[in-house]
């Protein structure tokens, strides 16, 4: 028997917080867990947490002074006071100046560890844009150098093309650095929550993976792994003109491939990779295990391993999929954390920690936050299957589905050099769609084909609509209209401006 539960109202995705703040951040109510391929229910307690580049409501942060001082700005008298952690107090109307162009602040869209993000009229024009202000702090400034190099390393390609977010301009605002990117509509978390997490079609996947996986490409190409990929950092561009249509957010954690450093912290947890986990060398293939979540989730609308510990990450992953390999395990920094032996033998196999080993050694009590506990990835393909006539409809379904598996499987691997890489993926029968061919008459199959087509040429609205009508709605929250007109193809140069104002 299948039980389905309530999903209320979740906060953000598993970040890179320390173990021990997270303790006392994961609860919420006790619902049931769906067990697929036998055993037990389990009683699961879920919240996601605030991650990196999360959207928080207000912004009540404070820009780093020796003392308070008093200005006024928009007409109104404000006391700007210090802050330990650097973030800055943003001011409704207030002006952000660079060397060329001013931007007026219109709302708070939302904030993580690096500071916060708001949403700004460019003053003499129609253009909206989002203006990322980092906190004033040494490690935030230095990490926000790297991201400004990142994206200037970007800014020879073309940003569409590879659905990436376009940085228009960087620049210093009272010792803060601002980034400036185009303006996108909102992300993928946001419209789950929106839709009450209800797990998204095939079909509706199938664009969003090819987009993300054309990202990764040019990002391998160019030797950088982007390290922070969830659904908070991939945006719908803009649903309404063009459905479907995505781009990847966020360099903030990104690095070359060159200058990772082994047993960094790095990715939200339910979306890290197991060799971060275990502190293992690292390439670009953490962000493919990361976007093999990514679609999972939005297949079943829950995270596929919502780990409240790295160590609940590490045992969800096991139970799935199977012990890392033991030269992984041998090779792992961190492996004793999670994993121990039974003798002092070299020969001795590693086993994973008891839930109770793991809290008598820490402290830290394991929780349950799975809403599907799966024997293998193999029974995803059964989740969600509306059982109907074995007709031409569902002869596509369960094809589509194999094959969706088959890809996610491979995205999957633990270990790294085993798992596919970007172009493999561009060339996978569920993104090429030949295993359809099969079934020219589903309405699935040729649901599929219009929507994919869409993707690439881009049509307007009124194309959508006559080519889609039932196909799940994305909703657009009005925002004020925007010249695209006026802004550059790809990230162009990125005008990085110094002054301090």
């Amino acid at each position: 028997m299948i039980y389905y539960f309530p999903l209320g109202c979740c906060s953000l995705c598993g970040s890179t917080l320390c173990e021990t703040d997270l303790q006392s951040s994961v609860t919420g109510n006790n619902a049931d867990t769906i067990r697929v391929g036998g055993g037990a229910t389990l009683p699961t307690q879920h919240n996601r947490v605030d991650g990196v580049t999360g959207m928080g409501s207000g912004a009540d942060g404070t820009e780093i002074r020796p003392t308070g001082s008093t200005e006024t700005v928009a007409g109104a008298t404000v006391t700007r006071t210090a802050s330990e952690d650097g973030d800055y107090q943003l001011v409704q109307h207030e002006v952000l100046c660079s060397l060329k162009n001013s931007y007026e602040v219109m709302e708070f869209l939302g904030r993580g560890t690096f500071g916060q993000v708001v949403k700004c009229w460019k003053r003499g024009t129609n253009e909206v844009v989002a203006v990322k202000i980092l906190k004033n702090h040494p490690s935030y400034a230095r990490q926000g150098q790297i991201e400004v190099e990142i994206l200037a390393r970007l800014s020879s390609e073309n940003a569409d093309d590879h659905n990436v977010v376009r940085a228009l301009e960087c620049f210093q605002h009272r010792s803060h650095t601002c980034l400036v990117f185009e303006m996108l509509e909102q992300n993928l978390y946001d419209f789950l929550k929106q839709n009450k997490f209800s797990p998204l079609p095939l079909k509706i996947i199938r664009p969003i993976l090819q987009q993300v996986a054309t990202a990764l490409k040019k990002l391998k190409s160019l030797g950088l792994i982007h390290a922070d990929l969830k659904p908070e950092n991939i945006m719908l561009v803009d649903p309404s003109r063009q459905p479907y249509r995505v781009k990847v957010i966020d360099f903030g954690s990104a690095s070359h491939i060159s200058k990772a450093v082994c047993s960094t912290y790095l990715q939200s947890r339910y979306y890290r990779a197991p060799e971060i986990i275990l502190g293992l060398p690292f390439c670009e293939a953490i962000d493919m295990w990361s976007l093999g979540c990514v679609i999972a989730e939005l297949f079943l609308g829950w995270p596929l391993y919502p780990g409240a510990l790295e160590y609940d990450q590490i045992r969800y992953i096991s139970q799935t999929q199977g012990l890392p390999a033991e030269q992984l395990l041998n090779k792992g920094t961190k492996t004793s954390r999670f994993f121990c032996k039974e003798s002092d033998s070299p020969y001795a196999s590693w086993r994973l920690k008891t839930t109770e080993e793991h809290e008598k050694e820490t402290g830290l009590k394991s929780k349950e936050a799975r809403k599907y506990i799966f024997s293998c990835l193999d029974d995803i393909a059964h989740v969600n299957l509306v059982l109907s006539p074995d007709n031409c409809d569902m002869q596509a379904e369960k094809a589509d589905r194999r094959e969706f598996v088959s890809l996610l499987k491979s995205m999957l691997l633990i270990d790294a050099e085993d798992r596919t890489v970007p172009s493999s993926v561009l060339s996978h029968p569920f993104l090429t769609m030949t295993h359809l061919l099969d079934y020219p008459h589903s309405n699935h199959v040729q649901s599929s084909f219009r929507i994919m087509d869409m993707c690439h040429s881009r049509p307007n609205s009124a194309v959508f609509d006559a080519l889609n009508q039932n196909t799940i709605h994305f909703s657009r929250p009005p925002v004020a209209p925007t010249a695209s007109s006026g802004l550059p193809l790809g990230f162009g140069n990125i005008p990085v401006h110094t002054q301090v104002r």
